[in-house]
Formats: structure tokens, sequence, C-alpha cells
């Protein structure tokens, strides 16, 4: 079956845009981060994904695999909290689109003609500056500048920008402190309200000491397009705050609209591996 490119690049841009939400939206948050100007942070993402989108009798499957690695790092620290520099490092994907393979390797520029590889290679090592309060609240972000990568460029890569919300937590952290009275089993329940999207989260304490706590999650959002399930494993150092190992599965059915403004029937599955941990000096 035949589709055009211009419906391939309208579908393209919906793929993965719900991956780096998965924490709660905004609200009041309690932990107290302790930096310093020059600390960086590394992340290493794996993001696995199966997707069918359909508009009539029109259908694109797309597969994906992608790993990439991410960096932040604080360039300025005081009183009020922290400004990062939030860069993509490297990046390797292959991507499957009704049985057309495009790959892509920041460590192996083969294709320089390509439009989609040019553009990828635009966004690496391209930081934007991202501002966060004390207690790890995004108050400021720059946006991408895609002059030469548009959504659906990057989304080849199954790669959407990192959003950054005001009021979220930034995501490689966690809003929990260790305390001795918290034991196994331990659950609460988020519920925000976010851009009219509705999301419920419930936490359970699966495993904690004065070193790790394991927390499982399981998250439901809808919005009046596209229904959201999400379940996982996020593993925190208590010292830190930091989220050292994020383990996620999303399932996501409805409609979603193109930056073309044409309406798509969605369906898609996606898993998503991430270790972050804190660059030695």
């Amino acid at each position: 079956m035949m589709i055009n490119k211009k419906i391939i690049s309208g579908l393209m841009f919906i793929l993965l845009s719900a991956l780096f939400t998965e924490m709660a939206g905004a609200q009041t948050y309690t932990r107290v981060f302790d930096f310093k100007k020059g600390d960086e942070f590394q992340s290493e993402i794996i993001i696995t994904s199966n997707a069918m989108i359909k508009r009539g009798k029109q259908v694109l499957n797309v597969s994906s695999t992608n790993n990439l690695t991410k960096s932040y790092k604080i360039q300025q620290a005081d009183d009020q909290g922290y400004k990062f520099a939030v860069a993509i490092n490297k990046m390797k994907a292959a991507i499957d689109a009704n049985k057309v393979r495009t790959s892509f390797d920041t460590d192996n520029k083969t294709d320089t003609t390509s439009n989609i590889l040019k553009g990828l290679f635009f966004v690496v090592n391209k930081p934007i500056a991202v501002t966060i309060s004390k207690n790890g609240s995004i108050q400021n972000a720059e946006e991408y500048k895609l002059e030469m990568a548009s959504d659906t460029l990057i989304s080849f890569a199954g790669l959407q920008p990192e959003i950054f919300k005001k009021g979220q937590l930034i995501n490689f952290l966690a809003d929990f402190t260790y305390r001795k009275d918290i034991k196994k089993g331990y659950t609460w329940t988020d519920s925000t309200t976010v851009t009219g999207e509705k999301a419920k989260t419930r936490f359970l304490v699966d495993h904690i000491d004065e070193n790790i706590t394991i927390l499982n999650f399981f998250k439901t959002s809808t919005n009046s397009l596209l229904n959201t399930n999400s379940n996982g494993t996020y593993v925190i150092d208590n010292r830190t705050g930091l989220i050292v190992e994020k383990y996620v599965y999303i399932i996501a059915v409805g409609y979603q609209v193109s930056a073309g403004n044409m309406m798509y029937a969605v369906s898609r599955t996606v898993s998503i591996v991430e270790k972050t941990k804190k660059v030695p000096k």
C-alpha cells in the first residue's frame, strides 16, 4: 500500500510525543536538591516503539529502536535554583515504516545528502538552557531551534524534543525523601490536570532502604483525543534524589492531529529504559 510523503510527514510528528512526560504534572514539590555549578548528569536511553497510524484506507505501520545519550550540565547555581545546559550528545536509530528502513548514527555519518539525516545531526550537541528551582520545578526553558530539523525529521529517529513545561519536575529528579516510617507496600496517588490533560498516577513502594527506593507506578491519562496507560519502575538514589534507573511501558489509543491539522487514528506501544548518573569531575 502506497502512502504519499505528505501523509508520512504528518504522521511521523505524533509517534512519540508523550515519551518524556511520565512524571506528574505541575504541583507543589517539597524536596530541596543540593547541586553545584559544574555538576553534570548523563542519561543513557533506549526507546522501542511500535505504532499503527490510520487515515481512511491509508495505514502506516512504524517500528523503531533508538539509543541516545543526553547530558544535563549546571551552568549556574544560586539560592533560587539551577540553570542547566541540556543536550543530546549521541543518537543511534533504526526506523521501519511500512518495511522501508531509515538508519541514523551520530558516530557514523555516511549519508550527507539526506535532509532527514542533516536535520537529525543538527539537533545533536545543540544545548538549550533550562532553569529549575531548588525543588526541581522547571521555571524557564529555551525551545529547540529547529531551522534544519522539523518535528517530522526528528520523529524519524523516534525522538521528539523533550518538553520542558513550567511547573513540572525536571524528568531525572524525584520529589521523594527517604523516611524510616515509609515501608514496602506504602502507596499514594497523584491526580493532575495540565493543559486539558487529566492524569492519575498511583505509586507503590516496592523496596526502600537508606540508599535507594524502588517505586512502581501505574498511570492513566486522557485528553480530548487520546487515552494513555503506562506503568513502570523508578529506582531513586535517596541521597541525591536522582532517578538512576527508569523502566516505562506505554500503551496509547485514540486520535491525534498532525502539524497540518489532519486527524489520524493512532495506536502505539512504547518501552523505555533510561539510566542516569552523575558524571565524575
